[in-house]
């Protein structure tokens, strides 16, 4: 082989003689390349590792020492570098004569003299022993990208002040953010029920233990609130936090609707006692008021009847929070008012019941709006007692939540009005 005599340009400075007897006993690769990058000397320890000979290599460009499997990104990080007279130092896979890959951890020094660029020195490091580490680290780190980019549950890293630095495509489908938007927000910004010291005392509990989960409810872009299940793992040498969310929202709802369906069913047994028991027309609507209101998680209820006189449905009994809503009230059956076509008027006219999801937005509550605000009513509803007798009495109740009258719900509710219309022909008789 002979010796490397164009190396008096190359960035190290050294005689010829010296460069070639490091280069030799190095165990690292030498190749020594002209201006054009084709070969003109190599040491023996790339003869030993890649199989090839240097008559086999004389004028090649190093680039056959590439694959099927290298990253063409690389070879793109090299080129540009090497074009811009630069050094480059990239970690490569490279391709021995008998088609076995091996890494190497890459450096390109180009050499000048006075006509410009002379020659280009590359010293390879073979990562002996790293090849199988390096391959199962970027499977897996594939496979653990793969596994966040298609989980249903919502990821987010967040930086130590809890700035999201990272979030997968679950998370942006979650909130109604994408990916730009969501990026140095901080997770405070989506918080709904826990104030600061909350949230401070969940991240030392994650940087005290590693770890933490808890229940909270996130806002998303469009204004509504989700509730989810959060996990925390808390990286220390990062200093990073690792967030899972899975959404439990309709897992929690359905455990509501079990326990609103339960109270109402109790309100049902109680309501049949109190129709056993009870004595008089009064006594019974008084029990079945506080029955709603205490079993059928209801704030206030009452028992109303149109004046024959003037229309107006007068309250024959009352109970729960916010009895002063009735106080020189104006509620009328009458359906040329507008206070006659809400829905204790209506269901009374039509016989049917009437349900009032959002109070405060419908156009038929409208002549109470401003005196529901000050009690928070959010539902109502008005059930009459003519659905299966004459008589003309209805029961309205109000609560203080939106959506709450699901058909099971009023199934349950007509069900003990009915009870009750038919023990009212008694006290008739």
């Amino acid at each position: 082989m002979p010796s490397p005599s164009h190396t008096s340009g190359c960035s190290t400075h050294l005689r010829p003689e010296c460069f070639e007897l490091l280069a030799r006993e190095t165990e690292n690769i030498v190749i020594l390349t002209d201006a054009d990058r084709k070969i003109e000397w190599v040491n023996p320890s790339f003869t030993n590792l890649s199989g090839y000979t240097y008559d086999e290599v004389k004028g090649r460009n190093p680039s056959f020492l590439q694959g099927e499997r290298t990253d063409q990104k690389t070879v793109n990080r090299i080129r540009k570098a090497l074009n811009e007279r630069r050094r480059a130092k990239e970690k490569i896979l490279n391709y021995t004569k008998l088609g076995d890959e091996y890494w190497a951890d890459l450096e390109i020094i180009p050499g000048f003299d006075e006509h410009g660029i002379a020659n280009f020195l590359s010293i390879t490091r073979h990562i002996t022993g790293n090849l199988d580490i390096v391959d199962k680290t970027q499977r897996l780190g594939t496979m653990q990208n793969a596994i966040n980019q298609a989980s249903i549950d919502g990821l987010a890293i967040l930086d130590h002040q809890g700035k999201i630095i990272d979030v997968n495509p679950a998370y942006c489908a979650m909130t109604g953010y994408s990916f730009k938007d969501l990026l140095g927000m901080n997770i405070s910004d989506f918080e709904t029920t826990e104030n600061q010291s909350q949230t401070t005392s969940h991240i030392r509990i994650a940087m005290a233990l590693g770890r933490d989960s808890f229940e909270t409810k996130l806002r998303c872009k469009d204004g509504t609130a989700i509730e989810v299940q959060v996990s925390v793992q808390y990286d220390g040498e990062d200093r990073a936090f690792i967030l899972f969310f899975k959404d439990v929202s309709e897992r929690k709802s359905a455990l509501r609707k079990i326990a609103r369906l339960t109270t109402l069913y109790r309100a049902i047994n109680e309501c049949n006692e109190a129709i056993l028991y009870s004595i008089s027309r009064d006594e019974l609507f008084k029990d079945i008021c506080r029955i709603v209101v205490c079993h059928g998680n209801m704030k206030m209820a009452w028992v109303g009847k149109p004046d024959s006189s003037t229309g107006l449905i007068r309250p024959l009994a009352i109970y729960g929070e916010g009895k002063e809503y009735l106080e020189n009230i104006l509620i009328s059956a009458d359906p040329n008012l507008p206070e006659g076509r809400g829905p204790a008027g209506t269901a009374l006219r039509e016989k049917r019941p009437i349900w009032c999801h959002d109070f405060a937005n419908n156009p038929m509550t409208l002549p109470w709006h401003e005196r529901a605000a000050r009690f928070g009513w959010k539902s109502a509803a008005s059930i009459p007692f003519s659905l299966v007798s004459t008589h003309d009495e209805v029961l309205t109740f109000y609560g203080d939540h939106e959506l709450g009258f699901g058909d099971d719900v009023r199934e349950l509710l007509i069900r003990m009005v009915r009870n009750i219309s038919f023990v009212l022909d008694k006290f008739d008789r």
